[in-house]
């Protein structure tokens, strides 16, 4: 979270002081999306290089968790698709 405000923070005053330039910094929505990815990625490799030897996660895998619970509930899929939908509709309206 701290990484994501610090590079979102330069971003928007690099943004204003027109440093470099205009063009050269990406929609903002999808600078948003470079970060989400990057830091889950972040999040992963230090996760995985600070595990300490023979530790054993008590979660359970993704595989089983869908073998205990069975499928998802058709109230997520609808929220799921509601969120898609008013994305799209937020996209269209102010691209």
């Amino acid at each position: 979270l701290s990484a994501g405000t610090i590079i979102s923070i330069g971003r928007g005053i690099s943004y204003l002081t027109g440093f470099p330039n205009q063009e050269f910094w990406p929609h903002f929505l999808f600078l948003s999306f470079l970060i989400c990815a990057g830091l889950a990625v972040l999040m992963i490799v230090v996760s995985l290089m600070t595990r300490a030897k023979g530790q054993v996660s008590t979660m359970p895998t993704l595989k089983e968790s869908y073998l205990t619970h069975g499928k998802t509930a058709a109230s997520v899929k609808w929220a799921w698709s509601l969120l898609i939908i008013a994305m799209i509709i937020l996209y269209i309206v102010f691209n």
